[in-house]
Parts: C-alpha cells; sequence; structure tokens
C-alpha cells in the first residue's frame, strides 16, 4: 500500500524527496551532488531555524549550545563524497560546458581530471589579476595618517546587544561557543593550506601574524571584560 507521510512545512517535503532520489544506487556522485545542490537553501533555512531553536533552549535552560554542522559537510554526507569533492563539484558546475558535465553523469568523465583542467586554465586569468593588483599596490602612499580598519579588526567588531538581550551566560556557554568558532577557522585554514601554491607556501608567515593579532585581541578583550 501507499504510505503517507506527514511533513510540518513544504521545505521538509522538498527536503524528503530529494533524499529519497539519492538513494538511487544508478547515480553517479556528479548527479548525487546535482541533486543535493538544489536543496541547499532548503538546508540553510532548516539549519538556521535549528539554530535559533537551539538558541532558545540554551537560554531557558543555561545548557551549552551544540555546534552547527556546516552545509558543506551535510552536502557531503548526504551524497558520499568528501567535502573537498563537494567544492570541486561546485566549481565544475559553475565553469564547465554542458558537454563536459554530461559526461560526468555518465561516467565517462571523472572529477578529478575535469576539475584539474579547469583549474589549469583559469590560472593564467589569475596570474594576470594577481599582477594588475600588484601594479596597483606599488602605487598606493607608505605612509597614512589614518589607518582603516582591517577585515580581522571588522569581523571583531561586537554590534552593541538590546536591553533585552543583555543577560547573563554560564561560562561552558561562552566556552563552547569559542571552541566552535575556533575548530571552523581551523577548518578553514586547513582548506586554505591545501589550496595553496607550493611557490606561495614562504608567504604564510603572515599568516601566523594575523593569528597571533588575533589571540592579542582576544587576550585584551578577556582582560577588560574582567574589569
Amino acid at each position: 500500500g501507499i504510505e503517507e507521510v506527514a511533513f510540518e512545512s513544504k521545505t521538509d517535503a522538498r527536503i524528503w524527496i530529494i533524499t529519497n532520489q539519492l538513494s538511487r544506487r544508478n547515480l553517479s556522485p556528479f548527479e548525487k551532488c546535482e541533486l543535493a545542490f538544489s536543496m541547499e537553501n532548503d538546508l540553510k533555512q532548516l539549519a538556521e531555524q535549528r539554530r535559533k531553536e537551539a538558541i532558545s533552549r540554551a537560554r531557558q535552560t543555561g545548557e551549552t549550545l551544540p555546534p552547527s554542522p556546516k552545509t558543506r559537510d551535510v552536502l557531503a554526507e548526504m551524497t558520499g563524497v568528501s567535502p573537498r569533492t563537494v567544492d570541486k563539484i561546485r566549481i565544475i558546475i559553475r565553469e564547465a560546458d554542458e558537454d563536459t558535465k554530461e559526461g560526468l553523469r555518465t561516467g565517462d568523465k571523472k572529477i578529478e581530471s575535469v576539475y584539474t583542467a579547469i583549474r589549469k586554465k583559469s590560472k593564467p586569468e589569475e596570474e594576470k589579476d594577481r599582477g594588475e593588483k600588484h601594479k596597483e599596490e606599488k602605487h598606493k602612499p607608505t605612509e597614512r595618517e589614518t589607518e582603516p580598519l582591517t577585515q580581522l579588526e571588522e569581523s571583531m567588531e561586537v554590534p552593541p546587544m538590546r536591553e533585552e538581550e543583555i543577560e547573563p551566560r554560564p561560562f561552558e556557554y561562552v566556552r563552547d561557543q569559542v571552541r566552535f568558532s575556533v575548530e571552523n577557522m581551523l577548518k578553514e585554514l586547513r582548506i586554505g593550506l591545501n589550496w595553496l601554491r607550493k611557490e606561495d607556501i614562504g608567504k604564510a608567515d603572515e599568516l601566523v601574524s594575523i593569528l597571533k593579532d588575533g589571540y592579542d585581541r582576544a587576550a585584551k578583550m578577556i582582560k577588560e571584560a574582567g574589569k
């Protein structure tokens, strides 16, 4: 017989339908990712809804807020490929022609070889952009009376809280939030290092300086909070 399934929203229904399609064994990894990407916005909406519900529960109970999985990692688990392959397929979908995509759907073409070809093709443009940027930077003044905020400084600015939002939190709540943010930062750093060209690895000391600057600012914030 036909089994009726009840859903709380159209978003849940769409996710259920596509998830069932992903279980078909005759789909290639590329086809599975194409299907999964079609519900990416739905997954983000659902994740945001659950995050708000978790925050509300944490405020009421004092429990620590559980870490939220990245959409990229959710897509990787659903399709049975690695998060890096998800990133590669996303680029292929954006850059490759339709004949290439069809070859990936049928299995006649391999994801890695297509992705490598796209990266090789895009390198000359990247080199050109870097050259133009370098020219622009050479003409910038070396000394300025006022220094604008760096991206790191801007990201660390704390937005003003509304009065009703100001309420005490247990230390564990803040600790877990910081730990979760640090883990995400390290994942992003690992991804960036994997993408870095070998000849540029010597420039990575600048990353250490950025991280040290972040640590110094964090230590200052903690010290000021204790006053």
